[in-house]
């Protein structure tokens, strides 16, 4: 009998996953950063030839939007203080045909948080 229990709560486990952590929770405790090097979340620069992701211990690595999201699932979850939430910056000062590309990458940056169950905390331009 004890095994039927325990199969039965294996499969309810399986089934409903724990709920995710409050969003609301996540918000508090990382609110009030004003510094993006404060931040102790993943911090993504979205750039027109890729993005730059700063993480919680400062280390800034270039790459291609493609490599965004294996980069992201490798992060220990110590890089991830506040819960699933990164913060999103398009870059700053940008040539003059930047913008079109800058807003296709951000485009494909959303869909892969999204995917991720990421949230995203927009920080405006440097």
């Amino acid at each position: 009998m004890k095994m039927k229990t325990f199969a039965a709560l294996i499969s309810a486990a399986l089934l409903f996953p724990a709920a995710p952590p409050d969003p609301a929770r996540a918000r508090a405790k990382c609110s009030g950063f004003t510094q993006p090097g404060d931040w102790p979340n993943p911090f993504i620069v979205v750039a027109a030839a890729g993005v730059t992701v700063i993480s919680g211990s400062h280390e800034r690595r270039e790459m291609a939007v493609e490599q965004l999201a294996s980069f992201l699932k490798k992060l220990p979850k110590s890089a991830w203080p506040c819960g699933r939430v990164a913060a999103l910056q398009q870059a700053g000062p940008r040539g003059l045909h930047d913008d079109a590309p800058i807003a296709g990458n951000l485009r494909k940056v959303k869909q892969i948080l999204k995917k991720l169950a990421v949230r995203m905390d927009p920080w405006p331009s440097a």
